[in-house]
């Protein structure tokens, strides 16, 4: 191990010791170096910034999302400002990272068949089709259901708004290879999110994302503390859970997702049939030697990766996990939402 490799892998175990120790498992362990480094990079007011970037020839534009658990992604991409912004570039197609499964309900919406409250009843009843969720099944506890309520909501309108103006809403992440047990270890790892997401709120964080430090101070306290003190937290995991989790893979899981990059990019390119198209898929697909953003041609594609604040773009895990990976790409520009600055990254 070089000695470079070998830095960022003592900061890495540095980390994650002081995230298993912190009584304040909310609290952004935001890397002030990393703030700078970008605010040192050239920038332009996210308006301006998409309106050169959706008028270049490229086909694509790759939306990162750099965290399914920050709604603020996917409420900004499915705004009014946003829907409007991609029909006056010419935009004919918006991929989103669902299955095809969801598709005829996407159709629906977009001929104006269902409304907004049908729309969010149809995709939660495939959701527990598809996860294969009986109705007598324990109902999980998610602290941001009403900002992801919120987060369909929007999408439907902006089905709706593209389909009025020619722009198709497809939903192309095929996962049929996927075996009950990967679909199993999905769920798992979803609940324990949530989970992780009640943690902090019960001790009073106003930022509900899991980040890393998050994920390892709820299952460090929720295991390790045998005191029985307030510390531990009111929904913890046990050690059979965890092991359970663990035995289910979903390490693997994971693997095999970003492995579908290439029957994907397939996919898309088949059904953009050469036209300008918006992707919103998760930022990881796109930060790797031939992830999505290589396989549908690095000459065609811009990629801007989304963070909320910059605070969640300099989050410690993330950076190190991402800055220590050999097959790490970063993306050509980073978009601050709060700031409404777009930083070339």
């Amino acid at each position: 191990m070089d000695l470079e490799k070998l830095k960022a892998h003592m900061e890495k175990v540095s980390y994650l010791s002081k995230a298993a120790a912190t009584d304040d498992p909310g609290k952004i362990d935001a890397s002030l170096s990393e703030i700078f480094r970008l605010k040192a990079q050239p920038q332009a007011d996210a308006e301006d910034f998409y309106k050169t970037a959706l008028a270049d020839d490229k086909q694509y534009l790759f939306f990162g999302d750099t965290n399914h658990t920050d709604t603020a992604i996917h409420h900004f991409f499915f705004s009014e400002e946003n829907a409007e912004r991609l029909v006056k570039a010419g935009v004919k197609h918006v991929f989103v990272e669902y299955q095809p499964e969801y598709q005829d309900i996407f159709d629906e919406c977009a001929a104006g068949t269902i409304d907004d409250e049908e729309f969010v009843k149809k995709m939660q009843q495939r959701s527990k089709e598809i996860y294969k969720i009986d109705d007598n099944a324990p109902k999980i506890d998610n602290p941001i259901a009403d900002d992801m309520l919120k987060s369909q909501k929007m999408m439907a309108k902006a089905i709706r708004y593209w389909a009025d103006n020619g722009v198709k809403t497809h939903c192309p992440d095929d996962r049929s290879g996927f075996t009950d047990k990967d679909m199993e270890a999905l769920r798992s790892s979803y609940t324990l999110m949530y989970k992780a997401l009640r943690y902090a709120k019960d001790c009073g964080t106003d930022k509900p994302v899991v980040t890393q430090r998050l994920m390892t101070s709820y299952i460090f306290n929720s295991t390790a503390r045998k005191d029985g003190s307030e510390k531990k937290p009111k929904n913890a995991i046990s050690v059979e859970e965890l092991k359970k989790l663990q035995g289910s893979d979903s390490q693997a899981v994971m693997a095999k997702r970003m492995a579908d990059d290439k029957k994907l990019s397939k996919t898309i390119t088949k059904m953009a049939n050469g036209e300008k198209s918006a992707i919103l898929f998760g930022a990881g697909h796109g930060d790797r030697e031939k992830g999505l953003g290589d396989l549908l041609g690095k000459d065609k594609v811009v990629r801007v990766n989304i963070h909320s604040s910059l605070e969640m773009f300099a989050e410690r895990g993330d950076i190190l996990m991402r800055r220590s990976a050999p097959e790490y790409r970063a993306p050509d520009y980073v978009h601050i939402i709060d700031k409404k600055k777009v930083y070339k990254a």
